[in-house]
C-alpha cells in the first residue's frame, strides 16, 4: 500500500478568529513510512486543540504521491461531545470550559433568542442557535 512511500506531514487544527483571520495550531507531525494501514495521532501531546477544521500539510521537499483514504477526528474531553455549536451570521459564539456556549452579535445587530446554550450529556446543544437580526443603523 503506502508502506514504500516516505511521508512527512504536519496536522493543524484551524480556529477561526474572525471573518478574515484564522489561527493554525500545530497538532501532530509524522516522518517516515507507514507500518500499518491505520495510525492514530494524538493532538498537542494529548491535550487537543479547539477549532473547526483540520489541515494536513505535506512537508516533503520532493513531490511524490500523498494520499489519505480516510481521516477521523475524535474529541478528547467530555465537554466536547456536542462538537462546536453553530455560529450565527454576523455573530459569534464562545464555548466555555463548562460546556456552555455564549452567543453575541456584531455591532449593529440584535440577538434573537437566549444568548446561552448548554451541552447535554446526550451530545446535543440545548435549544436552537440564535440568529442576529439585520442592521440597526450602524455602518
Amino acid at each position: 500500500m503506502f508502506a514504500d512511500t516516505y511521508q512527512e506531514f504536519t496536522i493543524f487544527i484551524i480556529q477561526l478568529l474572525s471573518k478574515s483571520e484564522a489561527l493554525y495550531k500545530p497538532c501532530a507531525t509524522f516522518k517516515g513510512r507507514f507500518q500499518n494501514p491505520r495510525i492514530l495521532f494524538t493532538c498537542n501531546e494529548g491535550q487537543g486543540h479547539r477549532g473547526r477544521y483540520v489541515y494536513i500539510r505535506d512537508d516533503r521537499r520532493d513531490q511524490d504521491y500523498f494520499g489519505l483514504c480516510e481521516v477521523e477526528v475524535f474529541a478528547y474531553r467530555d465537554e466536547s461531545i456536542c462538537g462546536e455549536p453553530e455560529e450565527p451570521v454576523a455573530g459569534h459564539v464562545v464555548v466555555g470550559a463548562d460546556a456552555s456556549a455564549i452567543y453575541s452579535c456584531d455591532a449593529g445587530y440584535k440577538l434573537l433568542a437566549e444568548p446561552n446554550r448548554t451541552c447535554e450529556r446526550d451530545g446535543h446543544w440545548t435549544g436552537h442557535a440564535p440568529q442576529c437580526e439585520g442592521n440597526l443603523g450602524y455602518f
